[in-house]
């Protein structure tokens, strides 16, 4: 979801910059197309390769509803950078250094996200096993019944200071 924002969110305000103007029903659509994208991309770690030919997509598909958005909510009449379909070449290099920056960004921060979660697996066996050398001390529940014994975590480190600290 957050992926989706994001990248509406940076080609709204690059599509108003470039003098373009937007509508409700297009941004709308955009994040749907958008999250459609990232969601079909989830659950699995995914190469410079991967990401780089779906963030082009998305941003063609992104410029091209943005472009026929604006050229309805304008009219004929107006004509700005993006009210043809086809970008001119200023506009095909921004459109493409978009892309390689955030594919490598995301590459690069997927790779780093996947990476703590492999170590996080391999330590997590380790975290979560209960300690078996701890002193047992059995609880008295009342007369005739069983003892429960129940593991004390700090026994045999008892707290040295106790109150506030000691100032000469």
């Amino acid at each position: 979801m957050a992926f989706a924002v994001v990248c509406v969110g940076l080609a709204a305000v690059a599509h108003t910059f470039g003098g373009g103007s937007l509508s409700g029903p297009s941004v709308g659509a955009g994040f749907a197309v958008t999250f459609g994208g990232a969601l079909a991309m989830a659950g699995r770690e995914r190469a410079l390769t991967t990401i780089m030919p779906v963030l082009g997509g998305l941003q063609i598909l992104l410029h091209l509803m943005f472009a026929l958005t604006h050229a309805a909510a304008v009219g004929p009449v107006a004509k700005h950078v993006h009210s043809e379909l086809t970008p001119d070449a200023g506009m095909a290099i921004l459109h493409v250094w978009a892309v390689v920056v955030t594919a490598v960004w995301l590459a690069r921060g997927e790779a780093a996200l996947w990476a703590l979660l492999r170590m996080v697996e391999a330590r997590l066996p380790r975290l979560l096993k209960a300690p078996s050398d701890l002193p047992v001390v059995p609880v008295f529940l009342g007369a005739g019944e069983r003892v429960c014994p129940v593991p004390v975590w700090n026994a045999g480190r008892p707290i040295r200071r106790r109150g506030p600290p000691f100032w000469e």
